[in-house]
């Protein structure tokens, strides 16, 4: 299986443009199309797997529709899985949704999730609470716009990594 890189597969998508959803693709046909292009592109046909690839392709898929704003879809796909990196995801789509004290919840119960590649100050507990803020004055700021495109970038890495074992590239990587 060839590289790919997160850049070239959402060429030309607003993907994750602010910290709450609402501007992107958001649910129904649209965005399950842009999914199930990915996967062509990415696969040559629709993948099937078993075990612990199909979990980790579920929570791609997942992550994939999170961040064309279809959290409904995101949730059926994160909610369906108890691991840490299902919980992990499920505490992001609450941020999203900006159920801040769900989010919580979720990423508590996550824990760290181990090769994620988040940069070693990361805290998701406080990327949370700093989310919460930036709502309640209704603003974006780019730095916390920044951390939620590398928290996303490494959550895809993550699964990316459990379903082949070649890496994803990020639009960032040459």
């Amino acid at each position: 299986m060839e590289s790919h890189s997160l850049g070239v597969l959402l060429e030309g998508l607003s993907v994750l443009p602010r910290l709450r959803a609402g501007t992107g693709i958001a649910g129904g046909r649209d965005a399950s199309n842009v999914v199930r292009s990915v996967l062509l592109k990415v696969f040559g046909q629709e993948p099937r797997f078993s075990g612990g690839k199909a979990a980790a392709l579920d929570l791609w898929k997942g992550g994939l529709f999170y961040a064309l704003d279809d959290l409904d879809s995101a949730h059926c796909f994160f909610q369906e899985d108890g691991s840490p990196e299902g919980s992990y995801w499920h505490g992001m789509l609450h941020r999203r949704e900006g159920d801040f004290g769900n989010a919580l919840y979720w990423i508590r119960r996550a824990g760290r999730i181990q090769g994620a590649g988040w940069e070693s100050g990361f805290d998701p507990v406080a990327f949370v609470r700093a989310c919460e803020k930036a709502a309640g004055v209704g603003t974006d700021p780019e730095p916390l716009l920044q951390s939620q495109r590398r928290e996303w970038e490494a959550m895809m890495q993550q699964a990316w990594l459990k379903i082949t074992p070649g890496p994803l590239l990020t639009p960032q990587d040459p």
